[in-house]
Formats: structure tokens, C-alpha cells, sequence
């Protein structure tokens, strides 16, 4: 139960990080597609010099092409599948970094206006922005004083 929690609270602002994850995955699939597409148009070239040549259909030429033609598109399915896979988590880790500074900014400011002020703000180790609770602590107890 707590390690789906956990996973749950990675999505800190979803819209945005979801987002980030669905362009990136648009990016990479149209990426994939003009590889297959350029891999697929070379064989066919391939195949048009073997029929120019007169070979037969049976002929190891083609036998080749065809092994080669599969295996090079089962690796680039692999590596597509190995891709999208840590794409996707490496684009959650790093959104969340990005997006709890982000959120805990807005809990901070929401927290003093509806209860004032309590505590200094701070951020996680690891966390993006890590120059701004200071900043904003400054900015805070100079309009206190």
C-alpha cells in the first residue's frame, strides 16, 4: 500500500507532467517512424537492384535481405520498447523535481495568506530551484522588519 502511494505522489502537478511525458513520447514515436520508414525504403532498394539483377526470389540475395530486413527491425522494436520505457521514467523523476518546488512554492504562499506566517521555506535535497527558498526567505523577513 505505501509503495503505490509513493508512486502515486510522483504525479505533484499531473497536467503538467503528463503532458511532458506525452510530447516527449510523440517526439520519440515520430522519431522511431522515420527510422523504420528510412530502414524499410533502403531494403526496398535493395530488392528493386536484386529484381534488376534477375534473381531468383529463392536466391541466398534475398534470403539475406529478408533476415537482415527482420532482425534490424526487431532490434529497433526492442529499442524502441527500452526507450519509451526509461523515457518515461526518467521524464516522471525529473518533472517531479521540476514541479515539487513548484507546488510547494504555491502551498507556502496559500498556507501564509490563509494562516501567516509560520516557517521558512524549504525544499527537498535534489530538488530543481534549490536557490529560491533562500531568496524568498530573505524577501519574507525583510517585509517583516
Amino acid at each position: 500500500m505505501k509503495r503505490q502511494r509513493k508512486l502515486k505522489n510522483y504525479l505533484i502537478l499531473p497536467q503538467f507532467q503528463l503532458t511532458l511525458i506525452i510530447v516527449n513520447l510523440i517526439i520519440m514515436t515520430f522519431s522511431y517512424a522515420m527510422v523504420f520508414y528510412q530502414v524499410y525504403h533502403s531494403f526496398d532498394q535493395l530488392y528493386e537492384i536484386g529484381i534488376r539483377l534477375k534473381l531468383s526470389p529463392d536466391s541466398a540475395f534475398f534470403t539475406l535481405l529478408r533476415n537482415q530486413e527482420h532482425a534490424i527491425q526487431e532490434k529497433l522494436i526492442w529499442a524502441a520498447i527500452v526507450s519509451y520505457i526509461f523515457s518515461f521514467v526518467l521524464t516522471i523523476v525529473i518533472s517531479h523535481r521540476l514541479s515539487g518546488p513548484i507546488y510547494r512554492l504555491k502551498k507556502y504562499f496559500s498556507d501564509i495568506s490563509n494562516e501567516g506566517y509560520k516557517e521558512p521555506l524549504s525544499f527537498r535535497e535534489g530538488d530543481y530551484y534549490s536557490d529560491l527558498p533562500d531568496v524568498v526567505n530573505k524577501g519574507i523577513d525583510k517585509i517583516k522588519h
